[in-house]
């Protein structure tokens, strides 16, 4: 039986409020996690506000500490999927951001806080995801494709699909940066509770990190400071 200086048991802790190292503070430590959505439509990708009002309101419901949304790309060329919700230039002018401030409006309508992830997928943008042309290609650190496997078949669907990356210039990374920034903006002024950034599934912060796909020599590359 338990006693007074017994340890809190898993299902007690999970219950307690956590104070994350942005200040933020959550009601208990169950997380939505962030699940591709694949509900938005183009050219510009907006959040499908009808769309999410059943999904959102459910999970808002759920008695979670946070909700993540689904990835949410920062630029309408590159994306991981057709589908995916996009912060782009006009994402601030106010009909526009009106429908984040509902999308926010319906995730923490019962006290739930939920943060956005944004996200690039650098090379992981398959052809026709986004509003990109043909012959632009996809963003990587370094020229180094997505290898799917040595077969003819593996082959010609990297080549259709992927294709080889551009490396990317400093000016291209300064563009990057400034559409991450936006995309936080963006959250801030629709009332999100906060930002998460995507840097895993060897989309493009991962790319960066990687000495595999990072072999640049300038201030981006190299040493792990410099590629982080």
């Amino acid at each position: 039986m338990p006693t007074s200086s017994s340890p809190p048991s898993a299902i007690a802790i999970l219950s307690q409020p956590i104070t994350l190292p942005c200040g933020l503070t959550l009601p208990n430590r169950l997380v939505k996690c962030p699940m591709q959505e694949t509900q938005a439509k183009g050219p510009y990708f907006n959040p499908p506000i009808e769309t999410f009002k059943n999904l959102y309101s459910l999970w808002a419901r759920s008695s979670y500490g946070l909700l993540i949304t689904g990835q949410v790309q920062i630029d309408r060329r590159f994306l991981s999927i057709a589908g995916d919700v996009c912060c782009h230039e006009g994402s601030l002018e106010p009909d526009t951001l009106g429908l984040w401030k509902e999308w926010a409006r319906i995730a923490q309508k019962d006290g739930t806080p939920c943060i956005v992830q944004l996200a690039h997928p650098g090379r992981m943008s398959p052809a026709g995801a986004g509003i990109r042309p043909k012959e632009m290609r996809a963003l990587c650190p370094s020229e180094v494709p997505v290898q799917l496997g040595d077969t003819w078949l593996d082959k010609l669907a990297l080549d259709k699909v992927l294709g080889t990356p551009k490396a990317m210039t400093i000016e291209d990374v300064d563009e990057v940066v400034g559409m991450f920034v936006r995309g936080a903006v963006v959250a801030r002024d629709a009332g999100f509770a906060g930002a998460q950034l995507h840097g895993a599934h060897g989309f493009l912060l991962s790319q960066f990190l990687s000495l595999h796909t990072n072999r640049r020599t300038d201030d981006y590359g190299g040493t792990p400071e410099k590629r982080m």
